[in-house]
């Protein structure tokens, strides 16, 4: 696949899919600073309706609806989507998409899928692969590993970190620089598929989840906790204690 021509947002794109991985990043490479205008590539799909703060670069294949806006020098990378649309686009001749905000400096990696109504702080990067549900709320200086997952209305701290194949779940609330290993997970009903009842756990700031811990509903990590890999926690877990089991 070729592209020779250059676009407004001037993108200059050689080069065959046969390059290697040093070529491929050299592909991308823009022909003026990141600082002085927002750069779309060619292919991307964008909404007229959408915003970008200077120096925002938008990759190959990238879809962005409605009322999303993009803090300065955001990196959106390829086949990536910004305020997926909710359910009421479907069924609702007046749908309006609700506000998506990506923060200043943020990074969002290659097939990542973002629904309409989250709002995620400066600094915030994705690895790939990654869906955030509507309404999933994360401070400062956060990151989502790869191929993760929220099921939207949560709400998370600065500074807090989370690893590959990380579920949260609708209601949980995390506190500042927590941790979260690969495959730990939080629940928010009691008995599934009930839906009256929902709530998900409290992690609070400085606690530690590890590898394979799951997090039943309505649990309270406590503060600077450590629950330790492959735990099933059902009960509340003082500040400062450690978990296992």
């Amino acid at each position: 696949m070729y592209f020779e021509r250059y676009n407004t947002s001037s993108w200059k794109i050689k080069g065959s899919c046969r390059k290697t991985e040093l070529e491929r990043t050299n592909m991308f490479k823009l022909e003026h600073p990141r600082a002085i205008k927002p750069q779309i590539h060619p292919t991307a799909e964008v909404s007229p309706l959408a915003q970008f703060g200077a120096g925002v670069v938008v990759g190959p294949g990238a879809i962005i609806y409605d009322n999303v806006i993009v803090g300065d020098r955001s990196f959106v990378g390829a086949r990536v989507t910004l305020g997926e649309p909710l359910a009421g686009y479907y069924r609702d001749p007046g749908y309006e998409n609700p506000i998506t905000r990506l923060g200043p400096d943020s990074t969002i990696r290659s097939n990542t899928i973002i629904y309409a109504g989250c709002e995620l702080g400066a600094e915030f990067q994705t690895g790939h692969n990654v869906v955030m549900r509507e309404y999933s709320i994360f401070g400062d200086h956060c990151s989502y590993g790869s191929f993760s997952q929220t099921d939207g209305h949560l709400k998370v701290g600065h500074h807090s970190r989370f690893h590959n194949n990380v579920f949260l779940a609708s209601f949980t609330e995390i506190e500042e620089f927590v941790r979260v290993y690969p495959f730990a997970a939080t629940l928010d009903s009691p008995h599934p598929p009930c839906g009256l009842c929902r709530q998900g756990p409290t992690l609070k700031r400085y606690s530690v989840i590890s590898a394979y811990a799951t997090i039943m509903p309505r649990v309270v990590v406590g503060e600077g906790a450590v629950v330790g890999a492959k735990s099933l926690v059902a009960q509340d877990v003082p500040d400062g204690m450690f978990a296992v089991g």
